[in-house]
């Protein structure tokens, strides 16, 4: 695992992902990704519908404020498969994706050599990169005043790229 997914805790991790399975497709097939870290196994769920679809890739992010160390990404998918009773089979990804850190110098976590990025059906990559604002517009009158809710927040709707 190199440096770049070396993340300082607290921050939002941020990855792209996308399948290389035949079978397997984010926008039509069913799926969870669970996020693994700790001694205690403990874990974050994100289910399908927070995925986003951004610039031709798939995206999703976590918090990183309780995590310290290793961090696993299990993806969770259904398979149509014809040869099973319900014409679907589950079948799971598991693989180290970051480490998170709570010093600026720390020492790299030495990724098994099983976990090499080539050998993999699904492939996470991180991105810091700030690109969701485009997918939506502020709400305004003729005359440019924004529309606020009774809490103070502006209004945004989702543009039809």
């Amino acid at each position: 695992m190199d440096e770049k997914f070396i993340i300082q805790q607290g921050e939002r991790a941020k990855f792209f992902v996308k399948s290389m399975k035949n079978n397997f497709n984010f926008e039509e097939n069913s799926y969870y990704l669970e996020i693994l870290y700790g001694m205690q196994g403990r874990k974050i769920m994100i289910p399908k519908s927070e995925f986003l679809y951004l610039n031709n890739r798939w995206v999703f992010s976590f918090p990183t404020t309780d995590i310290i160390g290793p961090v696993k990404a299990r993806l969770v998918m259904e398979l149509f498969d014809p040869d099973c009773p319900d014409d679907t089979r589950e079948e799971v990804d598991e693989q180290y994706i970051a480490f998170v850190v709570s010093n600026p110098c720390p020492r790299f976590f030495k990724c098994p050599p099983c976990c090499k990025k080539q050998d993999r059906d699904i492939i996470y990559e991180r991105t810091e990169a700030s690109d969701i604002a485009e997918r939506y517009a502020v709400l305004a009158d003729k005359d440019g005043v924004r529309f606020r809710t009774s809490d103070g927040d502006y209004l945004y709707v989702l543009r039809n790229l």
